[in-house]
């Protein structure tokens, strides 16, 4: 891709975001972590973190994750070959 006007700008702005944006996360997370980990307990707040990150990481690895690939291959020409 050629470079662009927004280069400059653009390049140290998407650096200064991404460094900070996802250890923000992680804070927050752990902020709340405890918390949620006394009212429910070991066993419920293990169930119900499989149940909110585990169903979707499954739907997507099974379902979401083959369609993209065989749209993206689709799109770019490519005779699509599904190999786990």
């Amino acid at each position: 891709f050629p470079a662009s006007s927004f280069a400059p700008l653009g390049k140290p702005l998407l650096l200064l975001d991404q460094s900070y944006f996802m250890s923000l996360f992680f804070f927050l997370s752990g902020y709340f972590t405890p918390r949620s980990f006394a009212r429910k307990g070991r066993r419920d707040f293990c169930i119900d973190r499989l149940q909110r990150l585990g169903l979707p990481l499954m739907a997507f690895l099974y379902v979401g994750g083959p369609i993209v690939g065989v749209l993206t291959q689709a799109a770019a020409g490519h005779a699509y070959s599904y190999q786990p």
